[in-house]
């Protein structure tokens, strides 16, 4: 932990609002970092509070973990010991003891205002005054500005395992194993989470990567760069090959294959010419909408025509895409990008759990380890885990 208030020491400091993370009990504290914008001190003989100060981000931080206490500051720069953690009518007060000298004692209260942490009051020692730092509340420009920006915990619904294929995720916090230091993340960091699916169309027989077409999902089909057709071409139509017992891949990703078979082509010709009539009926009141589905037709028609007598097979791939960051020696981010390739997945259901963040689990086979999806009781998107680091959504 101190570790981490060292580099953040050299990296350049944010606040952390008022309303960043809700507490719920006092073990929701361990991990957190707070770094207030104001503090006050009494005059000395008075109790009540002195004049407030404006102080500059990352110039004061209180870390908490779930033994010590690290606090940076000016002439208050230390360890202490929490010897316990005591449940008040304003909130929380640590009972702290000097880890070089077990007769200085102190405390650290933590003002709570509802749910969120609104001020911090601590005390060094027996001799030291107590100083109040207070937690700065978000402008409402920035404030509306993350709110579309990160991914809410009420947000992403996931009601089908299949769904989870096309959404993109972006944490408002990541944490790290084994003890859970949180990092608030911000629009500048660019840290997001991408489900991909992707369908190959692959000419059977052909090992040259430039017969391979790829298609993202929710985009266009490129045109499958193959062999102009024999004459007399045959169409063919998609038929499943049958599952094999020993092949250890689930039924949705059972490779298909198309199997040619003569159609006379007039009839073909008819049916695509009657469906592109129909849609033009559906959509002739938008004009911009049917001039795209007349380029997507026109699309598929070419890939029809171009994959006539070619005895094709369709392989539908799921990776994710891992965008985050880390920090340098000298304090500066490094993006990273990491592909997972997805084998399988399951969705399992904990109707005894305490959290009801995590009443739902996903959970990915992918290439690099399993990755867990955590959903709330409503079925939406609260947490992410791979190995040590978890991505948390912003939010109750």
């Amino acid at each position: 932990m101190f570790a981490v208030l060292t580099l953040q020491a050299q990296q350049k400091d944010y606040y952390t609002y008022l309303t960043d993370k809700r507490f719920k009990n006092a073990e929701e504290l361990f991990g957190y970092t707070f770094v207030p914008s104001l503090m006050e001190i009494p005059e000395p003989g008075q109790t009540q509070a002195g004049d407030q100060m404006k102080i500059a981000a990352g110039s004061y931080k209180f870390g908490v973990t779930r033994g010590n206490l690290f606090v940076k500051g000016e002439d208050i720069d230390g360890v202490h010991n929490i010897n316990q953690i005591n449940t008040t009518e304003y909130g929380y007060q640590m009972v702290l003891m000097n880890a070089r000298d077990p007769k200085q004692q102190g405390h650290l209260k933590v003002i709570m205002l509802k749910d969120f942490v609104d001020a911090l009051v601590f005390k060094a020692n027996n001799n030291a005054t107590e100083m109040v730092f207070l937690l700065p509340e978000i402008d409402k420009g920035l404030q509306e500005s993350e709110k579309s920006y990160f991914t809410d915990k009420s947000e992403v619904e996931i009601e089908f395992e299949e769904e989870i294929w096309g959404k993109e995720i972006m944490p408002f916090f990541k944490t790290a194993m084994p003890n859970r230091v949180y990092q608030r993340l911000r629009k500048s960091d660019n840290v997001k989470i991408s489900f991909v699916e992707t369908e190959q169309i692959i000419e059977k027989g052909k090992k040259n990567k430039d017969d391979v077409v790829l298609a993202v999902s929710e985009a266009p089909i490129p045109e499958p760069v193959i062999e102009e057709p024999t004459p007399e071409p045959a169409i063919e139509e998609v038929v499943e090959t049958e599952e094999k017992e020993d092949d250890g891949f689930p039924s949705y990703f059972k490779v298909k294959e198309k199997k040619a078979e003569p159609v006379e082509e007039e009839v073909i010709v008819e049916e695509i010419i009657e469906e592109e009539e129909t849609a033009e009926e559906d959509l002739f009141a938008e004009p911009e909408k049917l001039e795209e589905a007349q380029e997507s037709k026109k699309d598929k028609s070419n890939n029809k025509d171009k994959t006539k007598g070619k005895k094709v097979k369709i392989v539908m791939e799921y990776e994710v895409i891992i965008n985050d960051f880390v920090f340098n020696d000298d304090g500066t981010p490094e993006p990273t990008e990491t592909k997972l390739k997805v084998k399988d997945w399951k969705l399992r259901q904990d109707d005894s759990a305490s959290n009801p963040n995590e009443v739902y689990q996903m959970e990915l086979e992918t290439n690099k380890g399993p990755m867990y999806i955590y959903l709330s009781n409503s079925m939406k998107i609260t947490k992410i885990e791979l190995g040590p680091v978890n991505y948390i959504m912003r939010g109750l």
